[in-house]
């Protein structure tokens, strides 16, 4: 089972720090496009939906690392 867990592990948490950056870029061109949607009168609550749905994405990524970590250490992630 180790094994299995460190295949999706490593490659996981080798690309962990682009993956937060383009999802949490990602997620702020949303929510200032909802913003602007909101200002410019044409609400469009599609982009709050899109921006939230980046924010869920980076989060459980990061759930996923930990329920995965192959060690028998305790395993911290900084954002």
């Amino acid at each position: 089972m180790k094994l299995i867990k460190s295949i999706f592990f490593y490659p996981m948490m080798l690309i962990r720090g682009l993956f937060l950056t383009i999802g949490n870029f990602m997620g702020g061109i949303f929510i200032i496009g909802f913003i602007v949607s909101f200002i410019a009168g044409h609400l469009k609550l599609e982009f709050l939906l899109i921006g939230f749905m980046f924010f869920l994405i980076t989060f459980f990524y990061d759930i996923i690392l930990l329920k995965i970590n192959p060690t028998d250490t305790e395993l911290t992630l900084k954002r």
